[in-house]
């Protein structure tokens, strides 16, 4: 065929083909198809990465032996703060843990920093934590047979007398816990008791049978030892242990003997026994082992001597210095032993330094920074704090802080104090909070995700079955959704930790809320206290509220003492009536005023801060001109307590529970002790009469008035003042709130014969931050969800008024503003911007992967329902 008979032949055809209709915007269509499917397919890709990145940062689990190396911009670290598990981490059930598979069972967690206890809520079992050193994970862990699970495991609620059953060793890299079998016996059989040791890089697991040990007292055999508490020596080569040995200890019954104690060599892996004397006495603290196997023994009680047992077996006896008891704690250094006196910690053969104790705090030692023993210190409201002690109290330093639900675990506390650098300003590092995912929330996101996958799947297959029935089921877009949704489900089914590092604390509403006050006897008109609904401070003082230059900031509404030590000494956060935060300087204060409990206290009218100088002298700001006035006194011990008068006129004060004095400073200025009385927790009228309890209930001074019912002999507060009139009760103007023997709270009213108790709703009476001029008292509660502030009404009602920060301690309130005056709510947006911005990775990860899931959902939907539209034209 010829060119010209092909075209002609192909003219014939088009001229006899049907005509065919072209939309004019065809390629405009396709262009914007061809954009959608793009921005689409990126959206698929991004969501993909972005779950991918997600579930790694949400699943903290390594299914490897090997360590991860140390981060570059810390290394190996301790935290310069200690966070509590939550409570439902330890619930068990029939001798198992409730929630097991959000412990860790793998033990290669890599070096850890810090090792704890956390006791369940309701009952006695415990779960331990230990916080690795590399990124400052949380890592709660299911030992095996870990002694928690036994039903008559006590842990003490801190101090120095709780149970230790877990040690941490000085590096690091090896836990040691206790565990027995008595749930798994019976009344007839041997049980199965003593101590585990976990490499922590490896995972390899040591163990001894402690049973079978040999014992220097009668009746040992077939006896269990159940061992309470455990102790590393200062170079981690020796491991000690203490316990009993069980007359009975089965599924039924727990019967303890005579008391055991004993040093493992993990090395040889010996087990020495004591030989000497116990009498009974099990508390770790009274115990100490050496580097070379030498055991210290602090008891009995009255023997006035430690009792030393060489590697050869030989016992002696050293006396005690002459400030130290038998029962005290001890500690080695090395070859050298230390013995906690009332001055503080000092060498048993009076050579070495000597430590001074903070202000008379209890401490528990717990190791060494460089030459200087680390303690953990316990304050006289609950609070706790781990610090290194000095030659000085203004070498001492904390270089651990407890949020205030850790406070009860801290007597449980073992540090891998080796990884602190002694020369270093910061020895600890700050770590992001950890967020332990309560268990409902893992099975909501999962039956969200089946629902999402099983609506998508359904309605994909039925709009393609209309078009390509079973052809193409399995194309590109089908893997990718697949593959997506498989790795998401994956990540929820076998996470086995649910423990995310970011802070997802919710904001609490602003403004404040305004407490009228009554009418105090001086004051012309109604007064007021005007409260922050939510009550801040911020982890990092430094960087967002720096040091004033002036004392002279106005008005202020409420007030606490800064626990971040500056350059000069002590320091107070003061927020004034217009919303913004200050941080003082307290002339006369050093810079270990931080770790102690001076009190301080606002006056009622919010113009004047008393707060105690080191010079045992009652210092007064006034917030207004910035002048400082100094009331020295002349008194043995330290304040304890301080008080204003309802008017801001007098101030009383009362010391320590050891010397128990007290005295008041006038309107002009002048000290004025009370008479010996053995005084505590004092309050002042307006005239200068003093309320205040001694042992035998509550007295008025000057004499004249017939004595009060008190609340029993650990109350908190006492107030004197007008007294609102209340029906039945003979009212001189007389407050007070506090614990009687029993540990109720009790609210008592005038010379009421009843003392009326008040409901905590389950919560710890903490602190009272003031009382309103009608003598209503504002006290701080807390439990494991945090700390707030109440009123207290007269039938012992409580009311909350703000939540308040952990770091929020020892508050004092303004609680007599003038009616007229405006008070603004502060505005803390800095307690937002204080974390890195790492933190908030695992919530944009997240919420990518939500984001681009929804997304490639709907692409499907439109695309099927497109191509449904395609086929029926």
């Amino acid at each position: 065929m010829t060119d010209q008979q092909l075209r002609e032949e192909l003219h014939r055809i088009a001229e006899r083909a049907p005509e065919a209709y072209v939309p004019t915007d065809t390629f405009a269509r396709g262009r914007r198809a061809h954009r959608r499917s793009v921005v689409i397919a990126i959206s698929g890709i991004s969501a993909a990465i972005a779950l991918i990145a997600g579930t790694v940062a949400l699943a903290p689990t390594r299914n490897s032996a090997e360590v991860d190396p140390a981060r570059s911009h810390a290394g190996l670290a301790v935290p310069d703060t200690l966070h509590a598990a939550p409570s439902w981490l330890a619930e068990s059930e029939n001798g198992r843990y409730t929630h097991a598979d959000d412990l860790e069972q793998d033990l290669a967690i890599g070096v850890g920093a810090i090792a704890y206890v956390q006791p369940a809520e309701d009952s006695n079992t415990a779960v331990p934590v230990v916080v690795d050193a590399d990124d400052g994970d949380y890592h709660p862990l299911d030992l095996p047979d870990f002694i928690g699970l036994d039903p008559y495991w006590e842990n003490g609620s801190g101090e120095n007398d709780g149970h230790r059953p877990i040690a941490l060793s000085p590096d690091g890299r090896n836990l040691a816990w206790a565990w027995g079998m008595a749930r798994k016996a019976t009344e007839d059989e041997v049980v199965a008791g003593g101590v585990r040791v976990a490499d922590l890089t490896t995972g390899d697991v040591a163990e001894w049978d402690l049973a079978t040990a040999s014992c220097p007292t009668t009746r040992c055999e077939d006896r269990g030892v159940y061992v309470s508490d455990l102790e590393w020596s200062d170079g981690g080569t020796k491991l000690l242990w203490a316990g009993s040995r069980m007359d009975r200890w089965d599924d039924e019954s727990y019967v303890p003997g005579e008391a055991v104690a004993g040093v493992i060599d993990p090395g040889t892996a010996s087990v020495t026994p004591y030989a000497g004397t116990i009498d009974g006495v099990v508390s770790l603290s009274t115990w100490a082992v050496a580097d070379d196997g030498t055991i210290a023994f602090n008891g009995p009680f009255g023997s006035g001597a430690v009792q030393l047992q060489s590697t050869g077996g030989e016992t002696t006896k050293v006396a005690l210095p002459a400030d130290a008891t038998a029962g005290e704690a001890i500690q080695f250094r090395g070859s050298e032993l230390y013995v906690v006196t009332d001055a503080g910690m000092a060498p048993l053969d009076g050579t070495g330094a000597t430590f001074g104790r903070p202000n008379g705090l209890p401490i528990g030692p717990i190791g060494w920074v460089g030459d200087a023993p680390l303690v953990n210190a316990f304050g006289n409201t609950g609070g706790a704090y781990i610090g290194q002690l000095g030659t000085s109290e203004s070498d001492s330093r904390v270089l651990i802080e407890c949020d205030d639900v850790s406070s009860f675990v801290a007597g449980t506390v073992s540090i891998a104090y080796a990884l602190i650098d002694p020369d270093a300003a910061d020895p600890t590092v700050f770590r992001i909070p950890p967020i332990f995912l309560p268990p409902w929330l893992k099975t909501t996101a999962f039956c969200l995700v089946i629902g999402v996958i099983a609506v998508a799947l359904w309605r994909w297959r039925r709009r393609t079955r209309a078009v390509r029935p079973f052809r193409r089921t399995a194309n590109p877009d089908t893997v990718v959704m697949f593959v997506v949704l498989a790795g998401l489900v994956a990540a929820l089914l076998f996470q086995s930790s649910a423990t995310v590092t970011f802070d997802l604390s919710p904001r609490e509403p602003s403004g404040v809320v305004a407490i009228p006050s009554g009418t105090p006897t001086s004051a012309p008109s109604p007064t007021r206290a005007v409260i922050p609904r939510h009550i801040r401070w911020t982890d990092d003082p430094d960087k967002h509220v720096p040091v004033s230059d002036s004392l002279a900031v106005g008005r202020a509404t409420l007030a606490f003492p800064d626990e971040t030590f500056v350059d000069d000494g002590g320091a107070v956060v003061v927020i004034t009536v217009d919303g913004d935060y200050h941080r003082l300087p307290l002339p006369g204060v050093r810079e270990t005023w931080g770790m102690t409990e001076e009190p301080i206290r606002l006056s009622a009218d919010g113009t004047r801060l008393a707060y105690v100088a080191e010079d045992q002298s009652l210092n007064i700001i006034d917030l207004e001109t910035g002048k400082v006035t100094e009331h020295p006194l002349e008194m043995d011990g330290r304040i304890t307590s301080l008080s204003w008068s309802p008017n801001a006129e007098w101030l009383v004060w009362d010391s320590d529970y050891e010397h128990r004095a007290a005295g008041r400073i006038s309107p002009d200025g002048t000290a004025e002790p009370l008479p010996e009385g053995r005084w505590e927790n004092a309050g002042i009228g307006d005239d200068g009469t003093v309320v205040v309890r001694n042992e035998s209930g509550t007295k008025i001074w000057p004499g004249g008035a017939t004595d009060l019912p008190g609340t029993g002999q650990e109350g908190r507060s006492i107030w004197m003042g007008a007294g609102a009139p209340v029906a039945g009760v003979d009212d001189p103007g007389v407050r007070s709130i506090g614990r009687d023997s029993g540990g109720n709270v009790d609210l008592a009213i005038g010379r009421h014969p009843s003392v009326r108790g008040v409901d905590l709703d389950g919560r710890d009476l903490r602190e009272v931050a003031g009382w309103t001029a009608d003598g209503t008292p504002l006290i701080v509660t807390a439990n494991d969800d945090g700390r707030d502030l109440r009123t207290v009404s007269p039938d012992g009602e409580t009311e909350v008024v703000a939540h308040l920060d952990h770091r929020v301690t020892r508050l004092a309130i303004a609680t007599a503003l003038p009616a007229g005056l405006a008070v603004t709510a502060p505005d803390p947006d800095w307690t937002w911007t204080s974390q890195p911005l790492t933190s908030h990775l695992p919530t944009v990860l997240l919420a990518a992967a939500v984001v681009g899931l929804a997304v490639f959902v709907v692409w499907l939907w439109v695309r099927s329902a497109r191509r449904a539209r395609r086929a029926e034209l």
